[in-house]
C-alpha cells in the first residue's frame, strides 16, 4: 500500500472534513433538543480521529498524485465514507443494523434518494437533516469540496504529462475557481430552499 500513500493522505483529509460537516446536524440537534446529539458526538469523534490518524500516518510521502492514485482515491472515497456516514444513524437507531445504515449512507452520498427507512417524518429533525446533508454532499461531490478549499491543488498535476507548465497552472487556478463557485452557489440554493420551506410552513 506504500504506492498509494499520497492517495491515502488525501483520503484522510476528506474523512476529517466529512466528520466536521457532521457538526451542522449536531448543532440542529442541540438547538432543538431532539435527543440525537449523543449519536453525533460519537460519530464526529470517531470520524475525525480516523481521518486524522490516516492523514498523519501517510503525510511523510511527498509526490504528486498519479492517475492510479486518482482512481484509487475515488473508489476508496465512495466505499469508505458511507461507513462514517452511517454512524449517526446507527447511533440513534441501533436496531437499524449496519447493512441498512450503510445503504442509507450510500444512497445519500450517491444522491440516488433511495431509502430503507419507514416513518421518516417521525425521526428527529437532525437525523433527517443529516440524511439530507449527505445528499447535498453527494450531489456536490466530495472531491469538489476539497478542491474548493484549495487543499487538492496537487491533484490537478495529473495532467502534467500532457500539458505545459503555464497551461497546467492556469488549469489549476480554473479548477479551484469553479469549485469554489459551485460550493457557494449550491450553498445559496440550499439556504433559499430552507427559507422557502420555512415560510411555507408558517403560511400553511
Amino acid at each position: 500500500m506504500r504506492a498509494y500513500r499520497p492517495a491515502l493522505n488525501a483520503l484522510g483529509l476528506i474523512i476529517m472534513i466529512f466528520g466536521l460537516l457532521m457538526g451542522f446536524p449536531l448543532g440542529v440537534s442541540l438547538w432543538l433538543d431532539d435527543g440525537a446529539a449523543l449519536a453525533y458526538d460519537k460519530a464526529i469523534l470517531v470520524t475525525v480521529a480516523a481521518g486524522l490518524a490516516l492523514w498523519l500516518a501517510t503525510r511523510g510521502v511527498r509526490r504528486d498524485l498519479r492517475v492510479h492514485d486518482g482512481f484509487f482515491l475515488v473508489v476508496a472515497t465512495w466505499v469508505i465514507l458511507p461507513l462514517f456516514g452511517a454512524l449517526p444513524l446507527m447511533g440513534y437507531m441501533p436496531a437499524l443494523g449496519f447493512t441498512d445504515a450503510y445503504f442509507e449512507a450510500v444512497s445519500g452520498l450517491t444522491a440516488t434518494g433511495a431509502t430503507v427507512l419507514s416513518g421518516v417524518d417521525d425521526l428527529p429533525i437532525s437525523i433527517n437533516v443529516w440524511r439530507t446533508q449527505m445528499h447535498w454532499i453527494g450531489g456536490m461531490g466530495i472531491i469538489v469540496l476539497v478542491v474548493a478549499v484549495g487543499q487538492a491543488r496537487r491533484m490537478t498535476r495529473l495532467r502534467r504529462a500532457h500539458l505545459s507548465e503555464p497551461s497546467n497552472a492556469r488549469l489549476s487556478a480554473t479548477v479551484q475557481r469553479v469549485g469554489r463557485a459551485a460550493v457557494v452557489l449550491r450553498a445559496l440554493l440550499g439556504l433559499l430552499s430552507v427559507v422557502a420551506v420555512s415560510l411555507a410552513a408558517l403560511l400553511l
